[in-house]
Protein backbone atom coordinates (compact mmCIF):
# COMPACT_ATOMS: atom_id res chain seq x y z
CA UNK A 1 0.00 0.00 0.00
CA UNK A 2 1.65 3.65 -0.89
CA UNK A 3 0.90 4.65 3.20
CA UNK A 4 3.61 2.24 3.96
CA UNK A 5 5.78 3.30 1.23
CA UNK A 6 5.49 7.10 2.02
CA UNK A 7 6.02 5.93 5.38
CA UNK A 8 9.12 4.57 4.94
CA UNK A 9 10.27 7.29 2.44
CA UNK A 10 10.26 9.99 4.94
CA UNK A 11 11.43 7.95 8.03
CA UNK A 12 14.64 6.66 6.37
CA UNK A 13 14.92 9.72 3.58
CA UNK A 14 18.47 11.46 4.79
CA UNK A 15 17.50 14.81 4.83
CA UNK A 16 13.71 14.17 6.64
CA UNK A 17 14.41 11.94 9.12
CA UNK A 18 16.96 13.64 11.20
CA UNK A 19 14.32 16.71 10.85
CA UNK A 20 11.54 14.47 12.51
CA UNK A 21 10.97 14.05 16.31
CA UNK A 22 11.41 10.24 16.36
CA UNK A 23 10.89 7.56 13.62
CA UNK A 24 7.21 7.11 14.68
CA UNK A 25 6.66 10.49 14.17
CA UNK A 26 5.14 10.26 10.99
CA UNK A 27 1.11 9.41 11.23
CA UNK A 28 -1.64 8.98 9.05
CA UNK A 29 -5.01 11.15 9.29
CA UNK A 30 -4.66 12.41 12.72
CA UNK A 31 -1.90 14.02 14.73
CA UNK A 32 -2.29 11.78 18.39
CA UNK A 33 -2.34 14.22 21.59
CA UNK A 34 1.20 14.03 23.43
CA UNK A 35 3.19 13.22 19.65
CA UNK A 36 6.40 14.37 19.69
CA UNK A 37 7.36 17.03 17.37
CA UNK A 38 8.45 17.67 15.32
CA UNK A 39 6.14 15.43 13.25
CA UNK A 40 4.19 14.90 9.40
CA UNK A 41 0.57 13.54 8.87
CA UNK A 42 -0.23 12.05 5.77
CA UNK A 43 -3.59 12.45 4.22
CA UNK A 44 -4.96 10.64 1.08
CA UNK A 45 -7.02 13.13 -0.31
CA UNK A 46 -7.80 11.57 -3.47
CA UNK A 47 -6.10 8.53 -5.02
CA UNK A 48 -8.36 7.12 -7.78
CA UNK A 49 -7.58 4.10 -10.42
CA UNK A 50 -6.71 5.99 -14.18
CA UNK A 51 -9.28 3.94 -16.11
CA UNK A 52 -8.62 3.32 -20.43
CA UNK A 53 -11.34 2.19 -22.35
CA UNK A 54 -9.98 -1.34 -21.67
CA UNK A 55 -11.05 -1.11 -18.15
CA UNK A 56 -9.35 0.29 -14.62
CA UNK A 57 -5.30 0.30 -14.71
CA UNK A 58 -3.23 -0.42 -11.92
CA UNK A 59 -1.75 3.13 -12.11
CA UNK A 60 -3.73 5.94 -10.21
CA UNK A 61 -2.97 9.73 -10.07
CA UNK A 62 -3.60 10.26 -6.43
CA UNK A 63 -3.42 13.90 -3.71
CA UNK A 64 -1.70 13.29 -0.89
CA UNK A 65 -1.48 16.04 1.90
CA UNK A 66 1.25 16.13 3.85
CA UNK A 67 1.14 18.16 7.33
CA UNK A 68 4.28 19.04 8.82
CA UNK A 69 4.02 20.31 12.77
CA UNK A 70 6.29 21.62 14.97
CA UNK A 71 6.52 23.62 17.99
CA UNK A 72 7.48 26.72 15.90
CA UNK A 73 6.47 27.88 12.31
CA UNK A 74 10.35 28.22 10.73
CA UNK A 75 10.80 24.31 12.15
CA UNK A 76 7.19 23.34 10.31
CA UNK A 77 8.31 25.34 7.54
CA UNK A 78 11.91 23.25 6.84
CA UNK A 79 10.38 20.20 7.50
CA UNK A 80 7.28 21.02 4.85
CA UNK A 81 10.03 22.26 2.28
CA UNK A 82 12.06 19.63 3.05
CA UNK A 83 9.83 17.21 2.27
CA UNK A 84 8.83 19.28 -1.00
CA UNK A 85 12.19 18.76 -1.92
CA UNK A 86 12.25 15.05 -2.04
CA UNK A 87 9.63 14.77 -3.61
CA UNK A 88 8.58 16.90 -6.24
CA UNK A 89 11.10 14.98 -8.83
CA UNK A 90 10.79 11.51 -7.12
CA UNK A 91 10.09 8.63 -9.25
CA UNK A 92 11.04 5.36 -8.33
CA UNK A 93 10.30 2.36 -6.14
CA UNK A 94 9.09 2.58 -2.50
CA UNK A 95 9.68 0.21 0.01
CA UNK A 96 6.42 -1.09 -0.16
CA UNK A 97 6.50 -2.10 -4.44
CA UNK A 98 4.67 1.05 -4.99
CA UNK A 99 6.31 2.70 -7.61
CA UNK A 100 5.94 6.78 -8.72
CA UNK A 101 6.34 7.99 -12.19
CA UNK A 102 5.44 11.15 -11.57
CA UNK A 103 5.50 14.04 -9.36
CA UNK A 104 3.38 17.90 -9.26
CA UNK A 105 3.46 19.86 -5.99
CA UNK A 106 -0.42 21.37 -6.06
CA UNK A 107 -0.01 23.51 -2.73
CA UNK A 108 2.50 24.91 -0.26
CA UNK A 109 1.32 26.94 2.62
CA UNK A 110 1.15 27.68 6.12
CA UNK A 111 -1.43 26.58 8.29
CA UNK A 112 -3.32 27.71 11.18
CA UNK A 113 -2.01 27.25 14.56
CA UNK A 114 -3.30 25.09 17.00
CA UNK A 115 -3.63 25.38 20.66
CA UNK A 116 -1.52 22.33 22.17
CA UNK A 117 -1.44 21.47 25.27
CA UNK A 118 0.86 23.77 26.71
CA UNK A 119 0.85 26.29 23.96
CA UNK A 120 0.68 26.32 20.36
CA UNK A 121 1.57 24.13 17.51
CA UNK A 122 1.80 25.30 14.22
CA UNK A 123 1.57 23.76 10.64
CA UNK A 124 2.90 23.66 7.10
CA UNK A 125 0.57 21.85 4.56
CA UNK A 126 1.95 20.58 1.36
CA UNK A 127 -0.32 19.06 -0.82
CA UNK A 128 1.65 16.84 -4.00
CA UNK A 129 0.23 14.78 -6.75
CA UNK A 130 1.93 11.61 -7.34
CA UNK A 131 1.13 9.49 -10.72
CA UNK A 132 1.69 6.18 -8.88
CA UNK A 133 1.27 2.27 -8.89
CA UNK A 134 0.02 1.04 -6.25
CA UNK A 135 1.49 -2.30 -5.09
CA UNK A 136 -1.06 -5.00 -4.26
Amino acid sequence: MILSGLFGLLTTDPTVAPLLGAQTSVFFSVLPKGALLPAVVIHVVHNPGIGTLDGTTDQADGRFQFDSYANDQPTARKLSKTIKKLLQDYHGALSDGSIIQGTEVNLDQDGNFEAGGTGYIFRAILDVSLFNTEAA
